[in-house]
């Protein structure tokens, strides 16, 4: 009886062993034929689809207002009636314009004609490939928004001053065929860095920034600032040309920082295209200061003209 029972318990887990054995191979064969098909059903698929690259124009742009604050930009297929809206950084946002033209890619559906996983082309550096006509300029308007800058006055505002100069000269070197970006159009705060990356991003052919200089409320006069990559005569022309009777040249340099290799201004030493800072005048210098507000527009004519007739020169 003891041995007939022992037979039963050796069955017995013999029994368990292949019913697990034989679990196992059916688990592992049925997860192969549930994976087959969706294999099959993707390389299908795959096989449909086609990438399809356009160029598209940029018909509008605004910030989502929301925690994510996202950059938005909508856009047009050209010859084609599909629209559609993606994001971009902070610094294309500020680069695309109305009508700015670049290029998208997506899978396209030849069955349905439907479009899918659109996304901006990018270049090897993850850049949208911006098209701007030549001559270009980038103009800055020092300060904005919660900085005021430090060349203030009873008559004027640095800041203010910075963007009703820099506005005026975008018109004047527009209507002389040169192409601009300003690096701000309103009374909002752009860092130092967003400035940099925004010139470095499509490499002008200049990049001027605007200000008004404070010191001792003796010094007087007008400074322009070119940094290692630029043309020191163009520096001295231009200050040459905006300087008058009133309102003389003080002085045109290049600023160095602890090591001869290095400029000193952040605008200069992190923008690989040739940067001039152009100080109008000193705000607490009472005849600079009253000069500048009543002449504000002819200096920056002065200085459009200077800048035209360069560009002229270095195109040719």
């Amino acid at each position: 009886m003891k041995k007939q029972r022992s037979i039963q318990i050796v069955l017995l887990i013999i029994g368990i062993g292949i019913g697990l054995l034989v679990g196992k191979y059916l688990w592992d064969k049925g997860t192969q034929k549930a994976e087959v098909p969706k294999v099959v059903v993707e390389a299908a698929i795959e096989q449909q689809l086609e990438w399809q690259t356009s160029k598209v124009m940029i018909s509008d742009k605004w910030t989502d207002e929301d925690e994510t604050k996202d950059y938005l930009l909508e856009f047009e297929l050209l010859n084609s009636e599909y629209a559609d809206v993606l994001a971009v950084s902070a610094v294309e946002y500020r680069l695309a314009q109305i009508g700015s033209i670049v290029e998208v890619q997506y899978l396209y559906d030849p069955n349905t004609s439907e479009i899918s996983h659109l996304q901006w082309l990018r270049n090897p550096q993850g850049q949208l490939n911006f098209t701007y006509d030549r001559p270009l300029v980038v103009l800055d308007a020092g300060h904005g928004g919660l900085d005021e800058g430090e060349g203030n006055s009873d008559l004027f505002i640095e800041k203010e001053m910075n963007l009703k100069m820099t506005l005026r000269m975008e018109e004047l070197l527009k209507a002389a065929g040169i192409n601009v970006v300003l690096t701000r159009d309103t009374d909002d705060y752009v860092s130092n860095l967003t400035r940099a990356e925004l010139a470095n991003y499509i490499k002008p052919d200049l990049f001027i920034s605007n200000h008004i200089n404070k010191y001792n409320e003796k010094t007087s006069g007008i400074e322009v600032h070119y940094s290692q990559l630029s043309d020191r005569e163009f520096a001295q022309t231009l200050a040459q040309a905006i300087a008058s009777e009133d309102l003389k040249v003080l002085r045109v340099i290049n600023r160095r920082g602890d090591t001869p290799e290095f400029d000193y201004y952040f605008m200069h030493k992190y923008i690989d295209s040739p940067s001039y800072i152009i100080e109008y005048g000193f705000a607490d210098h009472e005849g600079d200061a009253v000069y500048i507000s009543d002449h504000w527009e002819s200096l920056v004519e002065n200085a459009a003209n200077a800048i035209i007739v360069y560009l002229s020169l270095t195109e040719k």
